[in-house]
């Protein structure tokens, strides 16, 4: 009311539900680890540990993934690790659609196609999803549903893109790939193949790997 008498445009509150919210960020404080994971202001929360943490917990990211899922995300600092011995071996990287690479060893990296396994259930679901009543148990379940779809295609392509940089990593000491401008290309007339074969993805890793 007080804004709303100095003449600043506002409108009532609104209820802001914990399904909002997408992540949340604790910088160096405000959470403590142990057999629990004990965040300001939620209490103890039961966490399930993927591995052990190697290192100084920096930061804390917490995330709700739309499949309803949460995950807690640490930042760490860890010792410089020792660069691997150099075999000698070079090679160059050409990323493609009909294959994911072609190595200049002649070497040919096959192109899965993981969203295309998955596309036509996913095209039904996304129809009765757009046909439910909005704000109904229905769409909710629907919604669910490609969400996980969604989640099981991307959980699939980065354990494939993980082994497939990592093997590459290990068997070369020097890798050379063309500068794309993925972003752009993913826009274009193939942007749908270049995001399912997860060509900038697969950049990434082998340049934080190498």
């Amino acid at each position: 009311m007080k804004m709303k008498h100095i003449g600043v445009k506002c409108g009532f509150p609104r209820f802001k539900s914990i399904d909002r919210m997408k992540s949340l960020h604790y910088p160096q404080f405000g959470f403590e680890l142990g057999e629990k994971l004990k965040v300001t202001p939620f209490g103890e929360l039961s966490i399930v540990k993927h591995r052990r943490i190697a290192g100084t917990i920096k930061t804390l990211t917490i995330k709700h993934e739309p499949t309803g899922k949460w995950f807690a995300c640490f930042a760490v600092e860890q010792e410089k690790v020792l660069p691997k011995e150099n075999n000698g071996r070079k090679v160059g990287i050409d990323l493609g659609l009909k294959s994911l690479a072609t190595l200049s060893d002649g070497t040919v990296i096959s192109n899965p196609k993981h969203l295309s396994e998955h596309e036509e259930r996913l095209a039904f679901l996304q129809r009765r999803l757009s046909r439910a009543k909005k704000r109904s148990k229905n769409r909710l379940k629907v919604r669910l549903k490609v969400a996980r779809l969604h989640e099981k295609v991307s959980d699939v392509r980065q354990d494939f893109l993980h082994k497939t940089s990592t093997q590459l990593v290990n068997n070369y000491s020097f890798l050379a790939l063309e500068r794309l401008a993925t972003k752009e290309m993913a826009e274009q007339r193939f942007g749908k193949q270049i995001n399912d074969a997860g060509w900038n993805m697969f950049a990434n890793m082998l340049a934080y790997k190498a």
